[in-house]
């Protein structure tokens, strides 16, 4: 049964697909949202029938495995009726409108510093990168406090993606140019991932390619360079798991080939990064009763998300998916609990969970319609400026399923003030006259 359904919804992806293709390009928000819909079927697929790789502590709560992912795929179904509808409506752009602005390379500069101080900045503020290496599998503990600082220099680093493309695309494209852009990128992409955030960098990636693409030179998915780029993303991503495990650092610099052969069962990992079935599984077998429901109790704690964790020593977890990873695990302190009483892992709600944990199958309706909504306005928004200040935004919204809960929004909202100040360092210095040497 499992079978025919993932292959009607596989079927009506791509036919809507292959139907809005011959009207919008590939970038516009509709056919990017299919695409991204379509690249969780693999892990989808794998995962079922090999349940060793997916979350035990989320599967031991499943007691009809087929039935849950079916009803997860139905989740997904629902989204996707609610988004085709929605864009129906209000028809989103599929093309740049204004011109690009001109990014002088003064700026460019400023802001590789700015991305190169805040890393230094956030490792500082969390022991050094070494303390990070060689205690991976307590990553989440070891950044927990520099919520700020860190996504002050992710969205930093998202934004010279963008800016670098810009720069280009009104250079003289030489090969110079290239090859200190790639340095910069290869340099800003490592920084990254130094930290175990496999999603950063990925999105870091994308949003290059994206404005590459409409600024710089078109690309098809069918070129050896996109394929060769994809499988470096597929080998970053395997790489990951193993260098998480306790020990890693130590064990892989004694010997390097070890993790060339630990990251081939992990070579789905890509994959993983757009599906939510590990998390998906309990939450479909936890919120089936409306006594079991949120009702949006977890709202006031996204008001303590701009407190520093020394100042409010007791403040609560903004993130929903702190509740959703330990109520998994049979840890229920309560919403309004601090912190310190929750294992620090947490489990996020998708755009397609997000609703079901507040308001059950009502809650998947309102919250597919409002999120359409949103991501349209987006799309036009972005395109409309065609800013590389906004397309990073736009993007990292897109590319990581972003939804309606307290940490999409804390984020987005963060990730909004760091590119606004940004800007607004760009104004400021554009007001300057350029000096030219004789």
């Amino acid at each position: 049964m499992f079978n025919l359904a993932l292959l009607i919804y596989v079927s009506s992806i791509i036919i809507l697909l292959l139907w809005v293709g011959k009207r919008q390009p590939l970038i516009s928000i509709y056919p990017l949202t299919l695409c991204y819909m379509l690249l969780e079927v693999p892990f989808l697929f794998i995962s079922y029938y090999n349940t060793n790789i997916l979350y035990q502590s989320a599967l031991s709560w499943v007691n009809d495995l087929e039935s849950t992912y079916i009803i997860h795929l139905s989740l997904r179904a629902i989204f996707l009726v609610c988004f085709t509808f929605i864009c129906s409506i209000y028809k989103p752009l599929s093309a740049p409108i204004k011109p690009l602005i001109k990014i002088r390379f003064s700026y460019l500069m400023s802001l590789f510093a700015i991305v190169v101080i805040s890393y230094s900045a956030f490792l500082n503020q969390v022991g050094g990168l070494q303390l990070i290496l060689q205690n991976m599998s307590e990553k989440t503990d070891i950044i927990r406090g520099s919520g700020i600082t860190r996504l002050f220099f992710v969205y930093s680093s998202l934004l010279l993606a963008s800016i670098s493309a810009c720069y280009y695309a009104q250079s003289n494209q030489s090969l110079i140019k290239k090859i200190f852009l790639f340095f910069i990128l290869a340099l800003v992409f490592l920084m990254l991932a130094s930290y175990g955030e496999r999603k950063n960098a990925v999105v870091f990636i994308l949003i290059f390619l994206f404005c590459w693409h409409i600024w710089v030179k078109e690309l098809t998915i069918f070129s050896y360079k996109f394929i060769l780029g994809a499988l470096m993303l597929i080998g970053f991503s395997a790489l990951a798991p193993p260098l998480r495990e306790s020990g890693a650092a130590i064990k892989y610099a004694l010997e390097p080939t070890m993790l060339l052969y630990d990251a081939i069962p992990h070579l789905g990992e890509l994959f993983r990064r757009f599906s939510d079935i590990d998390i998906s599984i309990f939450i479909l077998n936890y919120f089936n009763e409306p006594t079991q429901y949120f009702y949006f109790s977890t709202l006031p704690n996204f008001f303590y998300g701009v407190i520093p964790s020394f100042l409010y020593p007791g403040k609560p977890p903004l993130d929903e998916a702190v509740f959703i990873y330990n109520l998994a695990n049979g840890v229920d302190p309560g919403v309004d609990a601090p912190f310190s009483d929750f294992i620090p892992v947490g489990w996020p709600v998708s755009r397609y969970t997000s609703g079901l944990v507040h308001l059950g199958i009502f809650g998947v309706f309102i919250f597919s319609i409002i999120t359409s909504y949103l991501l349209i306005m987006l799309n036009n928004f972005s395109f409309k400026n065609n800013s590389p200040f906004i397309y990073p935004l736009y993007l990292t919204v897109v590319i990581t399923g972003a939804g309606i809960s307290n940490a999409y929004i804390f984020n987005f909202i963060i990730s909004t003030v760091v590119i606004f100040l940004l800007f607004i360092a760009f104004r400021a210095l554009n007001s300057f006259p350029r000096i030219k040497l004789r």
